[in-house]
């Protein structure tokens, strides 16, 4: 059993190359089949802020229109423009732009220079080429914010296929003016109702990736570092800035994207393809293996229904961290509680089991009800009774009483035994 205060990991910052635009439904998950080999996480959204948007272009938060079924938002001083907050721009946009919606900054054309520079190494992260062209959410904070407001969220919810989904957030992130000691702590939530899930226990700081001292503008991806288990059928994203000074975090976010990271259980016979004598025992491996970023996965579950007349034949041998029910004669595998920690790729059960009637036993997805995993493909084993061997009066295929006569006297009425069996022949007497 591993140290359950290990829940409390969280993976800071890491890199992801993650795809364009897109919005799938939670539907999407990783195939089954490759026990032991992380998938990719799923990409639910993923708003890049170009929808619409002309080069050059200046477009207020809230009145930016996605192609997904909810707008964003954020707390007021986020959104205010006189402060460099709140502001959709590429690397091309002109000073007069900021001018126009009240943005002076500290000296003509200081702020709105950086907040340009800002967005072009966005456009220059991992998986993107767009360079100068790529839009941004500008958050320079030329006046105090205050700490932890709501810096980004959708007004509306996303509707989620089926409940039971491990999910997290990430978002690129470029911040400039890192010399000052003051730099953004953001925070990832998901939302269900007014209830926020947090989905990183430590504040993720852009700034991690400049050289001390640089005042220079550098990206980097930051990633929830603990997956939430979410039940509902529609979810939010909300992103605090737990940093509420206006002295440095200076900052500028991008590609907001909402992840399924939900682990795959895959089940299979290790006799699988042989065929067993009734009773004999075989093993059922169950895998459970995390989505490719590793981080936590806590509170998964699952109910392995076994095919009729298949029972559990031993003590179950687990390497995962969870309550297992599986006594011998049992009919089901129960496993509640289930914890992949930051870093575990995989865990698994081996339940010895067997069945004392012939027949092929399938286990499959229709088997298993689950919490927090995608459901696994398809297992089975046969078992047949051994061929019995030819007792007395079997017939004899091709043997006749002259196949036979030269064992017996002529005239004579005899019985000899061929592999077991008895065979009447008379002789007949030579013409």
């Amino acid at each position: 059993m591993k140290n359950r205060s290990a829940r409390a990991t969280a993976l800071g910052a890491s890199v992801l190359v993650l795809g364009a635009t897109l919005l799938t439904g939670s539907g999407a998950t990783a195939a089954a089949g490759n026990p032991g080999v992380p998938a990719d996480p799923t990409v639910l959204l993923s708003e890049g802020f170009d929808t619409g948007v002309q080069p050059g272009s200046l477009t207020q938060l809230e009145d930016y229109v996605p192609t997904f079924p909810t707008t964003y938002s954020a707390d007021a001083p986020w959104l205010n423009p006189v402060a460099g907050n709140g502001l959709i721009i590429d690397g091309t946009t002109p000073d007069s732009a900021f001018t126009a919606v009240g943005y002076l900054g500290v000296a003509p054309g200081v702020g709105s220079e950086n907040m340009r520079e800002l967005a072009t190494v966005l456009g220059n992260t991992a998986g993107k080429s767009q360079g100068a062209a790529n839009f941004a959410v500008t958050a320079y904070t030329d006046a105090n914010p205050g700490a932890n407001a709501i810096e980004f969220t959708t007004e509306a919810p996303l509707n989620l296929d089926a409940g039971g989904r491990f999910l997290t957030v990430s978002a690129n992130v470029a911040a400039v003016n890192c010399a000052r000691a003051l730099a953004p702590a953001l925070v990832f939530y998901l939302v269900d109702g007014t209830t926020e899930t947090r989905v990183n226990n430590t504040a993720l700081n852009p700034c991690t990736t400049a050289p001390a001292g640089s005042d220079d503008a550098y990206a980097t991806t930051l990633l929830g570092g603990n997956a939430a288990l979410f039940t509902g059928d529609a979810v939010g994203i909300v992103l605090r800035n737990e940093q509420g000074s206006g002295g440095g975090n200076d900052h500028a976010y991008d590609d907001i994207t909402l992840l399924d990271v939900t682990p795959q259980l895959d089940k299979k016979f290790t006799d699988e393809g042989k065929t067993l004598a009734p009773g004999t025992v075989t093993n059922l491996v169950l895998t459970v293996t995390n989505t490719s970023e590793l981080s936590v996965k806590d509170g998964w579950s699952f109910t392995d229904n076994l095919p009729a007349g298949l029972t559990v034949a031993g003590d179950v041998v687990s390497t995962c961290d969870a309550t297992v029910t599986a006594p011998v004669g049992a009919a089901s595998v129960v496993l509640n509680d289930g914890l992949l920690d930051a870093g575990e790729v995989a865990c698994e059960l081996t339940v010895p089991v067997k069945a004392t009637a012939t027949g092929t036993y399938t286990n499959s997805a229709a088997n298993v009800s689950a919490v927090g995993l995608n459901l696994p493909g398809s297992s089975a084993v046969s078992y047949a009774a051994p061929a019995a061997p030819a007792g007395p009066g079997a017939p004899l295929t091709g043997l006749d009483e002259q196949s036979v006569w030269p064992l017996v006297g002529a005239g004579a009425l005899g019985v000899v035994l061929l592999g077991g069996v008895a065979v009447q022949a008379r002789r007949r007497h030579a013409a």
